[in-house]
């Protein structure tokens, strides 16, 4: 009897050794992840900047074709995924499972079914909500009629819905 207490003692302290290391290291990818994205962003406010300086001197050399081609170029980088996809959605599973998400704008997110924050973040055309048990939900952008599909990281397919 002893035995069977202390290898199922082990087995515990294993297993919850394990999801704190999972832990650990999703935290770490999250962080990464972050800190990536906001490089970017950083780097696309240079260079929208340097578009507007160049469409001011288009627009005041009268070089229309440049002006417009900068103004679009400038429109492109405006669209932001981020003010598309903030907001409440619900998340279906071919497994049945359903939930409702709230995605904010700052990268954090919560969901129907669980008390646990979880961040979320855009990268190319990829969305990923980084769940707290280690599960990552992945959707292929844009979004079209409201709706966006993808799988997670044990293979379910999922339906990503606006709440209307």
């Amino acid at each position: 009897m002893k035995f069977h207490v202390t290898l199922f003692m082990l087995c515990a302290v294993t297993a919850f050794a394990d999801e704190k290391a999972l832990n650990t290291i999703y935290k770490k990818q999250i962080d990464r992840e972050r800190a990536i994205s906001d490089q970017i962003d950083a780097s696309n406010k240079f260079y929208e900047r340097d578009l507007e300086q160049m469409l001011r001197a288009a627009t005041q050399a009268a070089d229309i074709a440049s002006a417009q081609a900068l103004k679009d170029q400038i429109d492109s980088l405006q669209h932001n995924a981020v003010d598309d996809l903030a907001g409440t959605w619900v998340v279906r599973a071919d497994s049945g499972y359903t939930a409702e998400v709230v995605l904010n704008r700052d990268g954090s997110g919560t969901r129907s079914d669980s008390e646990k924050k979880f961040y979320w973040f855009i990268r190319g055309k990829v969305l990923f909500l980084g769940l707290p048990d280690g599960i990552c939900d992945q959707f292929t952008l844009p979004v079209k009629e409201g709706r966006v599909s993808g799988v997670n990281s044990v293979r379910n397919a999922l339906v990503l819905s606006k709440k209307q």
